[in-house]
């Protein structure tokens, strides 16, 4: 069996661009602040607009970033965890879009998990390992 260079390129590419989406849920619910920052270029923006459409956060430098991973809830107040379910990665040259649904689970203290669905359908970047430029994070924070 011979194997197409260009058919593994876009294998190992699409599974780039996956793993950076898994280690953004990660490092986002864990605030692990060297990954969260690694995840992105140094020239993101970072929306994440609510189901109803308000924006929640726009974050354009790295000290927004950090300020804002160490202001997300977390333990003990609040157990968050995204989970990435089904991603569809569509290659095109050097650019992508990305479409993926993502469930927020969310458990404070002495309560039942909740469990929440948001779809995000977003160009993500190509080949490579951080979120680039113009990336939108819907996420239901609610």
């Amino acid at each position: 069996m011979t194997i197409d260079e260009g058919e593994l390129r876009a294998v190992l590419d699409e599974r780039s661009i996956i793993r950076t989406m898994h280690r953004y849920c990660r490092a986002l619910d864990d605030g692990i602040l060297d990954e969260w920052l690694d995840v992105f270029t140094a020239d993101a923006l970072y929306d994440t607009v609510l189901p109803n459409g308000d924006l929640f956060a726009h974050l354009t430098t790295r000290d927004e970033f950090v300020a804002f991973l160490d202001a997300y809830p977390r333990q003990p107040v609040t157990a968050p965890k995204h989970v990435m379910v089904d991603p569809i990665i569509e290659l095109d040259g050097d650019t992508a879009r990305g479409e993926s649904t993502f469930l927020f689970l969310n458990q404070a203290p002495g309560e039942v998990p909740r469990v929440k669905a948001a779809l995000d359908d977003r160009p993500v970047p190509g080949p490579g390992r951080a979120l680039g430029h113009d990336q939108a994070v819907p996420l239901d924070l609610a």
